[in-house]
């Protein structure tokens, strides 16, 4: 019999290696396959971003958003710096908001960067290590039929706050 530690962890392993997430809609997929990244991505990023300390990289030139996020063009397409940095380290175009995982605020370094998909995996793993329950961030239930607003104003799903 296996302890609950070890079904925790278990479950944790098989989230951590689940491939990415399926394709979004409107992004381009031929055989199969994801998108590459357009050539010259990467030399347009490096040449307008900075490493500084802690593996960290920051915006040095270009444009800058109302918020301070790097921006830039590149073959016709408008990135944000943590967008193009996402889609150097993993080949793909992220899904959702694109983060840093660091302390640093609008560090733009591709190994601390996730979307919105990754943090959501990695979320589910930490819940089934800890042994709490994972409620994803959206349901699939129809909100013309279940969905409520609180006396506040807030919205919620009234099958998901009912489930057994």
């Amino acid at each position: 019999m296996s302890t609950p530690t070890a079904v925790a962890l278990n479950r944790a392993a098989r989230l951590l290696d689940t491939p990415p997430p399926a394709a979004v809609p409107g992004q381009l997929v031929v055989d199969g396959t994801a998108p590459a990244v357009p050539a010259g991505l990467a030399d347009a990023f490096a040449a307008q971003t900075r490493a500084v300390g802690g593996g960290h990289r920051i915006w040095a030139a270009g444009s800058v958003s109302a918020s301070g996020v790097g921006r830039f063009q590149h073959g016709g397409v408008s990135y944000t710096a943590a967008r193009a940095a996402f889609a150097l380290r993993t080949g793909r175009t992220p899904v959702g908001q694109v983060r840093p995982t660091c302390d640093m605020p609008h560090c733009c370094a591709p190994e601390h960067v996730d979307d919105r998909a990754t943090r959501q995996r990695d979320r589910a793993a930490l819940a089934a290590i800890t042994g709490m329950t994972h409620r994803p961030p959206s349901c699939d239930h129809d909100q013309a039929v279940h969905g409520r607003h609180r006396a506040d104003g807030r919205r919620y799903c009234d099958a998901c706050n009912n489930r057994p």
